[in-house]
């Protein structure tokens, strides 16, 4: 914990869950504001709405201010790429194309899945079997 002149005392989020339940407490402070706004016959006075930003400002400071670690993993194939001398722009460039390849892989499946579908719909409904409705 530390204090900054002129501000509330901020804390430093250490976790994950931390940091989401911040953006939800301001998520949530934001939306009662905008009800508020939008409110035909607003029901506050002007000291409760300088307070009200003022905790809004409050929780923007503590996501500007979160200090937590990224969780950063390396694949072991790129360790791998590395040792053997080869560049990681290379593991990069051969794991962008594995997934062009992959994602093109799908799109023929999804297209041959569609074809086999209407394919067996149209025998069913010429042998009888649906009716053509």
């Amino acid at each position: 914990h530390f204090s900054v002149p002129g501000f509330s005392e901020r804390k430093s989020m250490t976790s994950h869950e931390e940091l989401q339940k911040e953006v939800i407490a301001t998520m949530d402070h934001l939306h009662k504001l905008t009800t508020i706004v939008t409110s035909e016959r607003p029901q506050i006075t002007l000291d409760d709405w300088f307070g009200s930003l003022d905790q809004l400002l409050e929780h923007y400071r503590n996501l500007r201010d979160a200090k937590i670690e990224p969780e950063i993993t390396v694949p072991f194939e790129a360790l791998h790429y590395v040792d053997n001398g080869q560049s990681p722009d290379e593991f990069l460039a051969k794991l962008q194309q594995d997934h062009q390849q992959t994602t093109q892989d799908c799109e023929a499946k999804k297209d041959a899945v569609k074809e086999l579908h209407a394919a067996t719909l149209q025998q069913l409904q010429q042998n009888g079997f649906l009716n053509a409705d």
